[in-house]
């Protein structure tokens, strides 16, 4: 597009390029009002108003944006970054799903324009003393189908906003099959005993330790127990309420009920932590921030995503479950509620979790654990027995054949 090419001089003094601008405030003016977009504009401009669209300022200035994260606003930047690459100097009349075809071949093989250079020392040769490599050069950035489905989905809500999503573009453009991972998200009832008795196995362990009792009952996400702050945690009531900072849309908005006493004594440790790293005011967090450098923490920031990692690894390393993530707790708590007979809104509610899809999924688990805990039971036999044989001089009544003639 002209608009990066050129200077911001000639930008300025351009009579088309001002026109152009004029246009976008236009435009960008009847998307806020309309909450649309026009057929006409070019993808990069649409993607740009879209995000002002998303973005906080703007659910702030009009009461009908829906609230968003700052995380998924990035995460929506980055995929329309992709989609840009691709589609930036085409309008989104003209994208049709034949070109969403050719973005997934692309997309998936890595090929032009997602071939570029991964560090900008690559386009440079590697000095090796008195001699010198060549340059690494261009690498494939490929994806897996689950982030090109998500970065299509994004150009399809684009289309929708506009109006020029067609029946045809329906009926053709067919998603990308996801593979499904062998590997089960939630552990096992053996290995989550093997994952607790070894984060109890050494006391460097204990905020892991901690962590995952907690996040085994408050179904939490992980930047959701990040986010809590220490007048979020209310033992006297037994709440657990989850802000809107840390809540990535309404439904995550919610207050947890704390019944399990483990995870009562859990939060009471983590609570003595935060205290012990300074965490004392309310608004403090409960997991702080902590400044490597300098040895101590800042309880006015929340603990970065790594803030756990290095002792993650080093329990998975010891366990040997090298497949268990931060996040699978959750999804570990939520199956050992289900397999004890708790309703799937129950669970449902706790997870702050609102579609049919996971509604049906955890209902399925109830159902297997019903009939795993019949089985067990086994209050009744599981083959017929055979029918009782007369005495003998009994009298039996004999079958009637009246296909025959007994005269």
């Amino acid at each position: 597009m002209f608009l990066r090419d050129a200077s911001k001089t000639d930008l300025l003094e351009s009579p088309h390029t001002r026109g152009h601008v004029q246009c976008l405030a236009c435009e960008r003016f009847r998307a806020m009002n309309l909450r649309s977009l026009s057929q006409d504009l070019l993808f990069s401009d649409a993607a740009a108003i879209y995000l002002e669209l998303r973005g906080a300022a703007s659910a702030s200035a009009f009461p009908s944006g829906r609230y968003i994260r700052e995380s998924t606003g990035k995460d929506y930047a980055t995929k329309l970054r992709s989609l840009e690459l691709f589609f930036g100097s085409m309008r989104l009349a003209d994208i049709r799903w034949y070109q969403m075809r050719a973005y997934q071949q692309a997309r998936l093989t890595g090929a032009e324009p997602f071939l570029r250079y991964r560090r900008p020392q690559d386009a440079r040769p590697k000095k090796m003393g008195a001699a010198s490599l060549p340059p690494r050069g261009k690498t494939a950035c490929a994806a897996k189908p689950q982030q090109v489905n998500q970065e299509l989905r994004l150009l399809k809500k684009l289309k929708q906003l506009a109006g020029c999503w067609t029946e045809e573009d329906d009926a053709y453009y067919q998603a990308l099959q996801q593979q499904e991972s062998d590997v089960e998200r939630a552990l096992s009832p053996e290995h989550q005993q093997l994952w607790l008795d070894t984060c109890r196995s050494n006391p460097r362990w204990e905020p892991v330790y901690h962590w995952s009792l907690v996040s085994f009952d408050l179904l939490t996400s992980t930047n959701e127990l990040r986010g809590l702050r220490i007048g979020d945690v209310n033992l006297g009531y037994r709440i657990v309420r989850v802000p809107w900072a840390s809540a990535k849309n309404r439904f995550r908005h919610r207050e947890i009920p704390v019944e399990d006493p483990t995870a009562l004594w859990a939060l009471d440790r983590l609570l003595a932590r935060a205290w012990d790293l300074g965490a004392r005011d309310p608004q403090h967090y409960l997991f702080p921030f902590r400044v490597t450098r300098k040895k101590e923490a800042d309880p006015t920031r929340p603990m970065t995503s790594s803030g756990l990692k290095k002792l993650w690894q080093e329990v998975r390393e010891a366990s040997g479950l090298l497949h268990f993530r931060m996040y699978d707790t959750r999804h570990t708590g939520a199956t050992r509620m289900a397999e004890s007979g708790v309703p799937a809104p129950v669970i449902m509610a706790r997870m702050g979790h609102s579609n049919l899809k996971m509604q049906q999924h955890y209902q399925h688990i109830s159902e297997r654990a019903q009939r795993a805990w019949l089985r067990h039971a086994r209050q009744y036999p599981v083959t017929m027995p055979k029918p009782p044989q007369p005495a003998a001089g009994t009298y039996r009544m004999p079958v009637q054949n009246f296909s025959q003639k007994s005269y």
